[in-house]
């Protein structure tokens, strides 16, 4: 009888987890696609001015989610991802400005995943926001540099860095209106993992936590 007990137990155990896996699966999967959707529409809609190179970083949006509700290592997918399938339906894929995106990509995202870890709380997704602006242009600056095989270029980056952290502030501004509104939304039913929780993080969400996927 216990074992009959036991099978079903572990028979139910098995469903909820492939539940849960494919529920997982389908948040990234959206997620994926509003980043690309985004990095897509800003690439084209939005010039980049006054200098070349400087964005908005709305797609940081996405990553903000990421890492409120999810794990460092699917905010780096998302950006890898979102700039090698971006580039590739725009044309730019392994051209100068494909390396450029994403390697200052990658340093800006694990630039604001480690500031998360040790002080989101202490600071809102703005400080986070920041921090990977500064990251990413200078990381860029340097890239170009490297291209280029000039150091000319780091002439802009005073400019450069005021303005990102303009942009930085916008979108972090933008992250901390989405992720409080999102928290408490029944139909994501989602819950801040990790250190974060303890920081006050979505408070009113439900008991689902896509750490235990």
């Amino acid at each position: 009888m216990k074992t009959v007990q036991s099978s079903h137990q572990e028979f139910y155990l098995s469903s909820f987890k492939d539940v849960a896996g494919l529920r997982r699966l389908t948040f990234l999967s959206l997620l994926l696609g509003v980043s690309i959707v985004i990095y897509i529409l800003e690439s084209i809609l939005i010039p980049s001015f006054p200098l070349p190179g400087l964005k908005l970083g709305l797609a940081n949006v996405v990553t903000f989610f990421l890492l409120a509700y999810f794990n460092w290592p699917e905010c780096l997918f998302n950006l890898i991802l979102r700039v090698i399938l971006g580039s590739f339906i725009l044309g730019t894929i392994f051209l100068p400005t494909f390396y450029i995106s994403l390697g200052a990509g990658l340093v800006s995202t694990i630039s604001m995943i480690v500031f998360f870890k040790l002080y989101y709380g202490h600071f809102s997704f703005v400080g986070v926001s920041l921090v990977g602006s500064a990251f990413h242009n200078v990381t860029q600056l340097i890239i170009v540099a490297y291209l280029t095989k000039s150091l000319g270029v780091f002439i802009y980056l005073p400019l450069l860095l005021f303005l990102g952290e303009i942009a930085g502030l916008f979108t972090g501004i933008l992250g901390n209106l989405i992720v409080e509104r999102l928290k408490g939304a029944e139909t994501l039913k989602l819950k801040p993992v990790g250190r974060k929780e303890r920081k006050g993080l979505g408070k009113d969400s439900s008991n689902f936590n896509t750490n235990d996927l």
